[in-house]
């Protein structure tokens, strides 16, 4: 269940299928960067490849620094965190930024912890970043996707984004979503 929070920071907040958790999206802070770094760690290396396209298993510190803090209007990023009462974890990423070669167009990309994927997460990610990309002027968001990342291939058709092969890379779909029906 999502209780959406719209004031101040315009952030979410979910219930967890724990009684002693909850889960609030928002955006992410300078202060998130070594929860981040621990986040991207802790996903299974499939993950991981699925969220960069690529083998990586360590983040590199400048990477991590860079994606704690957003540059400008064009790009966002947010997290979810889960709390438990005495802590905080990061258990989700999700960002989209500004393609200035693709028609007012930004490209996203987002992952949710392994242990915390099919409750609504990723959706509930996912649409907050089409509200705010909607909401920045942006035209259109795009992600390029593995084509055996079957289940964000399912969220994002369910979401009404078309699908092809990538011009930047024919192994990968890309998915894309007009914002004008938004």
């Amino acid at each position: 269940m999502f209780d959406v929070q719209e004031a101040v920071a315009v952030d979410s907040e979910v219930q967890s299928t724990e009684p002693a958790a909850r889960i609030i999206i928002r955006p992410i802070r300078p202060d998130d960067e070594s929860d981040l770094g621990a986040f991207f760690s802790s996903l299974l290396p499939v993950s991981r490849h699925r969220r960069f396209l690529a083998v990586i298993n360590q983040m590199p510190e400048a990477l991590l620094a860079r994606f704690a803090r957003p540059e400008g209007p064009g790009e966002v990023a947010l997290v979810a965190t889960a709390h438990d009462g005495s802590k905080e974890s990061l258990i989700a990423e999700a960002r989209f930024v500004f393609d200035a070669s693709a028609c007012r167009c930004a490209e996203f990309a987002l992952a949710v912890q392994d242990a915390e994927q099919g409750r609504g997460l990723g959706e509930r990610l996912l649409r907050s970043l089409i509200r705010r990309a909607s909401d920045a002027g942006v035209n259109c968001v795009y992600g390029d996707v593995l084509p055996d990342n079957h289940v964000m291939l399912g969220l994002a058709r369910k979401l009404g984004f078309s699908e092809r092969r990538s011009p930047a890379d024919p192994r990968l779909l890309r998915v894309e979503r007009a914002l004008s029906a938004v």
